[in-house]
């Protein structure tokens, strides 16, 4: 018999308006008690039953009872209060009336036997047989009375007894149901008291065994925190020597860093040297040639102003890059050249110029601004000593300077290191270099 307050019984009410059957209560009840599942869990399931989806019918029967406790007023229908007296006074009161009766009808008896014998007596003899037929009327009817008083008296008294019997059983019944209704209080009570005791034991045991448990597992952890930190102080240890290794390798590098630096620097220094053809060693050459280049300044004057002559016969240039045909050249001493066929014509043009030019330069450098400096003294150092263009030039480090010179007269210059990345690249114009000469000669 379930407790009316049980959380099984009140979600099947709830959710199925029904009381649990034995093993519906008995799997649900074990899952929250043992599983700790929650009444909103169980009552998610029991929502998507096949019951609550209106799949299967309810069960009618073998569903479980409820306890149900009644208040003291309910628990047993009212004993009626039986009063004796009133039952005495009310016998008494029915024998004294029907003793009254009898002695009025012993009057009346009397009186009629008195007047029967003075009507006898006053000469009715001849109806003799008359009259004992009438006495015995009389007879009978007076013992039919009396018959009937007696019957009532005991129907009385029956229904007196029958009454008092049906109080007394309804008395002991009562008394015998709250008798019955207050030993289950008192051992359901008793029951719960019991298993919440069973309940409080078990918790109690529970708790000492997890104290018990965590007590083993902090001694536990305590050991594996102490050899943490051991492993923490040595790995500490060991990131100190990495990090002492890190610093000299740091170093090292460092050091070969800067000597790479110093390299590539040099390295850098000797390529624009080689950009610029050498503008310094040139200068040291032509310094020491000044005098010849002095007596020579003559033929370059009267060679650059035939050039420019033939220049401006031509399509002179403004710039590097600007096509210029080679009509020029050919006005100028030596650079009128027969030139194989599919040869440049204007390289083999320009050789004459250039070795002219060559043998001038220092004079020529000091009438011209130091930009144009730099691209005459590249374009005199791309030709060697026969006025032959240098195809490619290359360092101690593997830096190479190579040289092309179009149709045009455009020369480009570029540096590359050895894995081929493009250093620095000039485009220089040949015939404006020409016309340069030619003006600052005549300044």
């Amino acid at each position: 018999m379930l407790d009316p307050n049980d959380p099984i019984l009140k979600l099947y009410q709830e959710t199925l308006g029904r009381n649990p059957d034995a093993n519906g209560y008995a799997w649900y009840n074990s899952q929250m008690r043992n599983n700790n599942v929650s009444a909103d869990t169980i009552r998610a399931n029991l929502l998507r039953s096949a019951e609550a989806t209106g799949q299967q019918a309810a069960p009618t029967t073998g569903l479980m009872d409820v306890f149900q406790v009644q208040s003291a007023r309910d628990e047993a229908p009212p004993v009626p209060t039986v009063d004796p007296t009133v039952i005495t006074n009310t016998v008494n009161q029915g024998f004294a009336s029907n003793a009254s009766n009898m002695s009025t009808l012993n009057n009346n008896m009397n009186t009629g036997f008195t007047t029967t014998n003075q009507n006898l007596n006053s000469g009715f003899a001849s109806n003799a047989q008359a009259m004992n037929t009438g006495f015995n009327n009389v007879g009978n009817q007076i013992s039919g009375v009396g018959s009937a008083v007696n019957t009532g008296f005991a129907g009385l008294s029956d229904d007196v007894a029958q009454t008092g019997q049906a109080l007394a059983d309804q008395a002991n019944a009562n008394t015998t149901s709250l008798s019955q209704n207050q030993n289950s209080n008192t051992e359901t009570l008793l029951g719960g008291q019991s298993a919440l005791n069973d309940a409080l034991n078990t918790a109690t045991g529970s708790i000492r065994t997890n104290q018990q448990a965590m007590q083993g597992q902090m001694a536990q952890q305590g050991n594996t925190l102490a050899q943490y930190y051991a492993d923490l102080m040595q790995g500490q240890q060991g990131i100190g020597s990495d990090v002492g290794a890190f610093a000299s390798d740091f170093g090292n590098f460092r050091n070969q860093y800067d000597t790479d630096v110093t390299a590539a620097t040099t390295a850098r220094t000797q390529t624009q040297d080689m950009l610029t053809g050498g503008f310094d060693e040139v200068r040291d050459d032509m310094s020491t040639n000044a005098i010849a280049q002095q007596q020579g300044q003559a033929s370059l004057m009267e060679a650059v102003g035939g050039a420019n002559m033939g220049l401006a016969r031509g399509t002179p240039t403004s710039g590097a890059g600007q096509a210029s045909n080679g009509a020029g050249f050919a006005s100028v001493p030596g650079m009128a050249q027969t030139q194989p066929q599919g040869a440049n014509p204007v390289e083999g043009s320009v050789s004459a110029g250039v070795s002219t030019i060559r043998q001038n330069l220092p004079a020529l450098l000091g009438r011209i601004n130091p930009a144009m400096q730099k691209n005459m003294v590249a374009m005199v150092g791309s030709f060697d000593q026969q006025g032959n263009l240098i195809p490619s030039t290359s360092d101690n480090v593997g830096n190479v300077v190579t040289r092309v010179m179009d149709r045009s007269g455009v020369l480009t210059i570029r540096g590359q290191d050895g894995a081929g990345n493009v250093l620095g690249q000039n485009q220089i114009s040949v015939p404006q270099m020409f016309q340069l000469a030619s003006q600052a000669l005549r300044g």
